[in-house]
């Protein structure tokens, strides 16, 4: 009779180092990818070695601080993705419309159910002197919320308004993007001039 007290302990003992050893296996690292795509590559077999190169890519892109490239002012508001004018200068007159246009990169793409996935950012913008003085600035200025059929990872932003009633001199402004899924923050600067 004591041996079947210990037979459920066992089994449970044993169903939870199954469990430890199958889920170990199953969640590959990064470098485990890389290097199972080399034999696909010996091979030439250079679609599965995309694919794992792919996933590769992925783990490494949310383990990546989040970045915010090519802040930049345009003529008019973008198309889309790498659809852009880009100003001649960054000066500008009171009451004049600006258009800022940015990309990040390294931000949380969470899937929500099959094929379907979201992307969530925050921003404030801040004005400021030549000297880093606060002038005028907005904490969640704007929300970007989007929800693709894809894990899209190119994605741009853009906020475009005109300039309150500021002195001519040289300003900047300061954008703190913020990824509400993972937490990340990256802030980045434009200088611009009032004439």
């Amino acid at each position: 009779m004591k041996r079947n007290k210990f037979l459920p302990v066992i089994f449970l003992i044993f169903s939870l180092i199954m469990l430890l050893v199958f889920s170990v296996t199953i969640i590959a690292s990064e470098q485990d990818l890389i290097k199972e795509s080399l034999s696909f590559l010996e091979k030439q077999d250079y679609q599965s070695a995309a694919h794992l190169l792919e996933e590769a890519l992925s783990i490494i892109w949310n383990k990546s601080p989040l970045e915010l490239n090519n802040l930049i002012f345009c003529e008019e508001k973008p198309d889309g993705f790498g659809f852009y004018q880009k100003r001649i200068d960054y000066n500008f007159t009171e009451g004049d419309t600006f258009c800022l246009y940015a990309e990040p990169k390294y931000y949380s793409i969470v899937k929500i159910e099959e094929n379907l996935f979201e992307v969530h950012f925050k921003g404030d913008l801040y004005i400021l002197d030549t000297e880093g003085a606060l002038l005028w600035g907005q904490r969640d200025l704007w929300d970007y919320h989007i929800i693709s059929n894809a894990p899209n990872k190119e994605i741009f932003i853009t906020y475009s308004d005109s300039f309150l009633n500021f002195p001519e001199g040289e300003y900047q402004f300061q954008l703190v993007l913020k990824d509400v899924a993972s937490q990340k923050t990256v802030e980045q600067a434009i200088s611009f001039v009032i004439e």
